[in-house]
């Protein structure tokens, strides 16, 4: 009996192993496949929102090349800047910052000559005229600003005679990402975030209880 008892031991060692590496392998593949359509998925909606913002900075850019930026004149480009707010719904403001002092000079929350704060990000408004090159940051709600509300900002250059004039930003309401996340197709099973550079929460697909 203890012979039959160790040659049915000896059989089975090998298929028990056998068995175990094929759970293990199922296993890895199947968490393989999770994670291929979980990055995916991201990278869908992470492409869907990269395009958004180009367009955006795009019409920023445009409106950069404006002759009534060339002097400034300021109450030209305000009601300019004005008339143009309401083909961009996703935007709250459109300000024009001094590139040394980072000093607002208009906002179209504000008539012209109106005193307006400095602006919340310097060091983006310095890195722009550096690189000559559109910038993001993310503002979360703040007081005592022109718009309190979380918002993205979108920095691009004014160049005149190769030099950075000033430098032109658009808020764009967080709601707007929101909005975007709602438009996608969602997975009941999983709850998708978008989140800024501060890890703060822009969007998510439902609660997240």
């Amino acid at each position: 009996v203890y012979y039959l008892a160790a040659v049915a031991l000896a059989l089975l060692v090998p298929l028990i192993l056998l068995a175990g590496l094929w759970v293990r392998a199922e296993f890895a593949q199947s968490q393989r496949d999770v994670e291929t359509y979980l990055a995916t998925r991201a990278a869908a909606l992470s492409q869907r929102l990269d395009d958004e913002i180009r367009q955006q900075l795009t019409v920023l850019q445009a409106m950069a090349a404006l002759p009534s930026l060339d002097g400034p004149d300021l109450a030209a480009f305000h009601a300019e800047a004005a008339r143009m707010l309401p083909a961009m719904p996703q935007w709250s403001l459109v300000s024009l910052v001094e590139p040394n002092t980072g000093r607002q000079i208009l906002n179209t929350q504000r008539p012209v000559g109106a005193e307006l704060p400095l602006t919340t990000a310097p060091d983006v408004v310095r890195q722009v005229v550096q690189t000559r090159q559109p910038a993001l940051r993310t503002r979360p709600p703040q007081s005592g600003v022109l718009f309190g509300d979380h918002v993205v900002l979108l920095y691009v250059p004014v160049v005149r005679d190769g030099v950075v004039r000033e430098v032109l930003a658009a808020g764009m309401r967080a709601e707007f990402v929101q909005r975007l996340v709602a438009e996608q197709a969602h997975d009941p099973r999983l709850l998708t975030v978008v989140v800024d550079e501060r890890e703060h929460i822009l969007a998510r697909s439902r609660v997240p209880e």
